[in-house]
């Protein structure tokens, strides 16, 4: 279990966001913490444009921010995902980090092949059986990085990333020694910057030294000129390159999906209202770790069974008649299983969340990362509870076949109505 400092929204209060990986994680554990990364940085995204949005400064300055927004949000997630990444690999051994931290040392230091050779059977001589290392491992680990020290022993460029790969991968079938192995590459790559590492719990309270620097440069943006975002995106590098060459970093990056956050300032009311797309009910100690990094003087809008799925501007379903829908049709077996499986990403759109929450009328402006798709722009356009609405938005959304596939779901449960009551 490693513990992620954030910044609280509106805030210099740090809390604590627990990543629970003490064990090789499985794909439902991966796809929940992608899930979890991917909210955050899209909260400090949506919070930093509403910002600078509301600001007086000028047009043109904004357009500069908002290109500087962008580049520390890539940088914030890419440092997310490195902090889960080296999370995985907590794990492993002391002993076996400590005997790879010896080897590296060994590789700078070597002027001959026949020095490398004698220091490193020597140096593994002295942790057989005391460390719990058995010895035909310790051979098998002499056999395989002697082979790839002699291999790559060419221009003075012992440690690169092709290198590491190859290593990685060989030592990866001898328990946890693929592990170590990138624990203390990662480990002298930072002491190669001059930063002294003890343990992968420092790499990981750096990491998050500099996922905090990101936080709050994003929301200073207004008042900041300038944010030294190339020497971030070097110490970024040095994780992304191993963690991605090794494969790891793929798997948290993109396991995770697209997620949405929005925000509604609503005049009418004075209230500030907040929806999360992605998060699913089995994840409630990340939603609660998300409601805590917003704080409470916003409002949270959950999906609910008069939301609605909007197929042209005036025709839609609501949750409710989905449901219904499933419960009484029995001729179709695999459209059945379809709606099982698929039936709330109908109504997972943020925007829609914040409107069918609302008891009031509504006159404000609608904060999103990405334009509204084609469903929420229905909804947008023939929604009797708005008597005004601005959706200011930073990128445009892309998933036009996604929502075209929803759109004819909601038009087959539309068609049959009879099933729907």
């Amino acid at each position: 279990m490693a513990k992620l400092e954030c910044l609280k929204i509106n805030s210099d209060e740090k809390i604590d966001m627990i990543i629970e990986l003490n064990n090789r994680a499985d794909l439902d554990a991966i796809s929940s913490i992608s899930h979890l990364l991917t909210t955050i940085d899209e909260v400090y995204y949506v919070f930093s444009f509403k910002f600078l949005s509301e600001s007086d400064i000028k047009i043109r300055k904004q357009d500069i921010q908002m290109k500087l927004l962008n580049k520390l949000s890539n940088n914030h997630f890419s440092l997310l995902v490195a902090f889960a990444c080296i999370s995985n690999l907590l794990k492993a051994s002391k002993n076996y980090i400590k005997l790879f931290d010896d080897l590296l040392l060994l590789f700078d230091k070597s002027e001959s092949i026949e020095y490398f050779y004698n220091e490193m059977k020597i140096l593994l001589k002295k942790i057989t059986g005391s460390s719990g290392i058995e010895e035909i491992d310790v051979n098998s680990i002499l056999t395989l990085i002697f082979k790839i020290y002699i291999k790559y022993k060419n221009n003075g460029k012992l440690l690169n990333n092709r290198m590491i790969y190859k290593i990685y991968n060989l030592l990866n079938n001898y328990n946890e020694f693929g592990d170590a192995f990138i624990i203390s590459i990662l480990k002298y790559n930072q002491r190669k910057r001059g930063v002294k590492v003890k343990d992968a719990n420092d790499l990981l309270k750096i990491i998050n030294c500099d996922i905090l620097w990101c936080q709050k440069n994003m929301f200073r943006l207004v008042s900041i000129e300038e944010v030294k975002i190339d020497e971030l995106y070097e110490k970024t590098r040095n994780y992304v390159e191993v963690l991605r060459k090794i494969g790891v970093w793929k798997k948290f990056k993109f396991n995770g999906g697209r997620k949405c956050f929005a925000l509604l300032c609503n005049s009418n009311d004075n209230k500030i209202y907040y929806s999360i797309s992605g998060l699913k009910i089995f994840e409630q100690t990340y939603i609660k770790s998300i409601e805590n990094l917003i704080g409470y003087n916003y409002i949270k809008c959950i999906i609910n069974s008069d939301m609605r799925c909007y197929f042209d501007y005036e025709k839609y379903i609501n949750l409710k008649d989905a449901y219904n829908y499933v419960k009484n049709t029995t001729d179709n077996i695999s459209l059945i299983k379809l709606l099982n499986n698929e039936l709330e990403s109908l109504f997972t759109c943020c925007e829609r969340k914040i409107l069918s929450n609302l008891n009031g009328k509504i006159d404000g402006i609608l904060y999103v990362k990405y334009s509204p798709c084609k469903i929420c722009s229905y909804t947008l356009g023939d929604f009797n509870k708005i008597d005004s609405i601005s959706v200011k938005y930073a990128k445009k959304y892309h998933n036009g076949d996604n929502v075209n596939y929803k759109i004819e779901i909601a038009k087959r449960i539309f068609n049959d109505q009879s099933l729907c009551s």
